[in-house]
């Protein structure tokens, strides 16, 4: 089956949507000349339109109806948008009951869903397909692979960096999760002597850090998108927590160096030869199969705040940069 219509629905986060990239690349590949039609949260259409891999955006304020910046009246108007396009084939990556009503509400011969999903989701497809392997953005790709009926790849695409890569390191030391991040002390000892620039992802990143990482080149706060992918793609090495700019990092092929602890590295550490990662054991013995249950709540966070991560793993990545 030749598709020239597609949508896609992944409407959130940062981290997962640049993990889904690969599959519109894939879908593209196996549908030259298509039209890929990209459904998302209104925040991240800017992230979409950057990245350059939709030939069709829609924007969708759930977040913003619900914080009181949009109206109803928006709602009406994505709703339209979603119903003027008669798609081939659609495919929610999300599988949650917003993505749901949004493929319920989208006109498409062929429906695919991902299993699981919530309960809602279930009516909103014709047919659903188990998420394969286990690198998050191989597990999307092996979705399109069986809504299309081909073999799913040993990789997954990503995109050529073009840029030579000439700039020092670009550290990333926090995520949304406090849970997720290193103490700062330790990482800065971590890049003691080495040349790095610092990255945050907004004013509020910028202030938690203040005091730390003063040996740092020079502090980026909250670039564009177009800028951000530039200062990565340029970035000899990343060095990050399990965060948007780990994929992003991973989608252009940058060599990471990565810190896990209540997330597990299988799903969501980059899986190529130049990158690595280290893994800090639960204190209390927890195992889980995607995130520790307790990431939000716990009082200690003793898997990655109070692990001593051996340096030499580190000096050995950096030395084959």
């Amino acid at each position: 089956m030749k598709a020239k219509k597609i949508l896609f629905i992944k409407l959130s986060s940062l981290g997962d949507i640049i993990q889904t990239v690969p599959s519109a690349l894939f879908a593209k590949t196996l549908h030259p000349g298509c039209v890929l039609t990209w459904a998302v949260e209104s925040e991240y259409a800017a992230l979409l339109d950057a990245l350059g891999v939709a030939d069709e955006i829609i924007s969708l304020p759930f977040r913003a109806f619900r914080k009181k910046e949009a109206m109803v009246t928006d709602l009406f108007t994505a709703y339209r948008k979603i119903r003027a396009s008669l798609f081939d084939v659609s495919l929610d990556f999300q599988g949650n009951t917003k993505s749901g009503v949004v493929h319920m509400a989208a006109r498409s011969h062929v429906k695919i869903g991902r299993a699981p999903q919530e309960w809602l989701n279930r009516v909103s497809h014709d047919r659903s397909y188990p998420l394969e392997g286990e690198y998050m953005a191989m597990q999307y790709v092996s979705l399109v692979a069986q809504a299309f009926h081909q073999t799913i790849p040993s990789t997954y695409p990503t995109f050529q960096c073009t840029r030579v890569r000439t700039e020092p390191l670009l550290v990333a030391p926090c995520s949304l999760w406090n849970g997720k991040m290193v103490p700062f002390s330790q990482l800065e000892q971590l890049l003691e002597g080495r040349e790095y620039d610092l990255i945050c992802g907004s004013e509020k990143e910028a202030k938690q850090l203040e005091g730390f990482f003063m040996k740092a080149r020079t502090r980026h706060v909250r670039p564009s998108y177009k800028e951000w992918m530039t200062l990565t793609q340029s970035a000899k090495g990343v060095v990050a927590m399990d965060s948007a700019q780990l994929h992003l990092a991973a989608l252009f092929g940058v060599p990471t160096f990565s810190f896990f602890g209540p997330t597990q590295p299988a799903l969501f550490a980059p899986q190529n030869q130049q990158d690595h990662f280290v893994f800090g054991a639960c204190p209390e013995r927890r195992t889980f199969p995607l995130k520790c249950p307790v990431l939000k709540s716990c009082s200690h966070h003793g898997c990655i705040k109070r692990q001593e991560f051996d340096p030499a793993s580190f000096t050995k990545w950096y030395m084959q940069l």
